[in-house]
């Protein structure tokens, strides 16, 4: 007989983990088109978050790419003040993020010294929101100078799933446009308060240029006013006073006590819809467009943020 050999289970490789980011914008600078979210690059298991170290060419257990290279894509606009949402096909358990500057540190600068980079901010923990999956970050109010252009910074994640640690790699850019896409001559957003025009530049073939490595610099000067100031004695309050099915999609009217930036997120099956607005106080009816002909439990998740105070209603609504 031949004798009987048990063989170990092999061990479980955890799937890749979607997340996908994209800025909300903030109150008194909410982009008219933005841009839709984008899919962070998933780097595998890492033990450690990100840090300033490991930017200027540390030693590091995970496979971060290396700064002053393409590899921290794809970028999200951004303007400094904004939140950013990470939305992840899993819950997550913790959610780490970092950012810094995209330069070489092996560069040498015109003095001799070796270049080196810069930290905006982290690692810091981004906030659980009421939606299973989806988490958010503010962002600190002014962007190091070296994020205006074509290379922006580096944006990493390490987020928590199933025991897991995962790390994402994407970049963050500013500044951000208020129509996405849109090659020159319209409003863009850098920081609370400030905002502009983006320049149209004229190459040798005569056609515009979207603006890049050499858009617009930095404020100068003292820190930027504060952005629109709002009330904290009048409580924030948001109902959902009626949805109503029409042929492109379905209307939405709210009744709010302040103004600020609305998010709607509608769920029909597998498809998520989405519409973000700045609404006043009072009444106000907001459209949300469906793919035609669709039919089912519609979940709507409605958001109100104003300052640093934020309210969600969830509501359901069948749809024939």
């Amino acid at each position: 007989m031949l004798p009987l050999v048990l063989m170990a289970p092999a061990p479980a490789i955890a799937a890749s983990q979607e997340l996908t980011v994209a800025s909300l914008g903030q109150l008194g600078a909410m982009s008219s088109r933005p841009q839709p979210a984008v899919q962070a690059i998933d780097r595998g298991p890492c033990d450690q978050p990100y840090d300033l170290a490991q930017a200027n060419g540390g030693s590091s257990t995970c496979s971060w790419p290396a700064t002053g290279t393409s590899g921290w894509n794809p970028a999200v606009e951004i303007a400094g003040g904004d939140t950013l949402e990470l939305r992840l096909a899993s819950v997550a358990s913790a959610v780490t993020v970092t950012s810094t500057t995209n330069q070489d540190p092996r560069r040498t600068a015109p003095d001799g010294t070796m270049s080196s980079n810069e930290l905006w901010f982290g690692p810091v923990s981004a906030t659980a929101t009421a939606e299973p999956g989806t988490w958010t970050v503010a962002l600190p109010s002014q962007p190091p100078g070296r994020f205006y252009g074509a290379d922006g910074g580096t944006f990493a994640v390490l987020a928590t799933v199933d025991g897991q640690k995962r790390a994402y790699s994407l970049s963050l850019r500013t500044p951000r446009a208020d129509v996405f896409g849109q090659p020159c001559g319209g409003r863009y957003f850098t920081s609370p308060g400030v905002s502009g025009t983006a320049p149209c530049q004229a190459p040798a073939g005569g056609k515009a240029l979207p603006p890049g490595p050499s858009a617009p610099s930095p404020p100068p000067g003292p820190s930027p006013p504060p952005g629109p100031a709002v009330s904290m004695a009048t409580k924030l309050k948001l109902a959902v006073r009626q949805t109503k099915q029409l042929r492109s999609g379905v209307r939405v009217t709210i009744r709010t006590t302040q103004r600020g930036a609305l998010l709607i997120r509608g769920r029909l099956g597998r498809r998520t819809y989405t519409v973000r607005r700045t609404v006043r106080s009072g009444t106000t009816a907001v459209m949300l467009r469906l793919a035609p002909r669709a039919r089912g439990r519609l979940t709507l998740r409605v958001q109100l943020r104003a300052g640093a105070k934020q309210t969600t209603v969830i509501k359901s609504t069948q749809l024939r």
